[in-house]
C-alpha cells in the first residue's frame, strides 16, 4: 500500500509541475510593442490607485499597496507608492513621471531617483 501511495504522490507532483510550467508564457524575440493610448489625459488618472493583485517583485514586499498620482507641474506627474510592511510600518517612495517624447504623452518615463 505504501508503494502505491508513493506512486500516486509522484504522479500528482509530476502533473502539478507540468501544469505550473505550462502556465509560463515565453515568447521568442523582442518584447511586444503595444499601441499607445490615444488622446491621453493624465488628469483622468490622478488620485490614489489600490493594488488588487500583482506579480511578485523584489521592490515591494508589503501589502495594501497604493500608488498616488498628482500633477506636480504641467507635463510632470508626481508618483507616491506606499505599502504596509509586516511589522506595521508604512514604507513609501516618491518620484515623478513625464513623457519622454511629447508626441507620445501616454508613454511616461518614471523615476524614483530625483536629483
Amino acid at each position: 500500500c505504501g508503494e502505491k501511495m508513493n506512486a500516486i504522490q509522484m504522479i500528482s507532483l509530476t502533473v502539478l509541475f507540468i501544469l505550473a510550467a505550462s502556465a509560463q508564457v515565453i515568447m521568442p524575440g523582442r518584447c511586444p510593442k503595444p499601441a499607445v493610448q490615444e488622446n491621453f489625459d493624465a488628469a483622468r488618472y490622478l488620485g490614489t490607485w489600490y493594488d488588487i493583485q500583482r506579480l511578485p517583485n523584489a521592490f515591494q514586499k508589503g501589502e495594501c499597496c497604493t500608488a498616488t498620482y498628482s500633477l506636480k507641474s504641467p507635463g510632470v506627474v508626481g508618483v507616491l507608492n506606499r505599502e504596509l510592511l509586516a511589522d506595521g510600518t508604512i514604507n513609501s517612495i516618491s518620484g515623478s513621471a513625464m513623457a519622454k517624447d511629447p508626441s507620445e504623452p501616454a508613454k511616461l518615463l518614471v523615476s524614483f531617483f530625483e536629483s
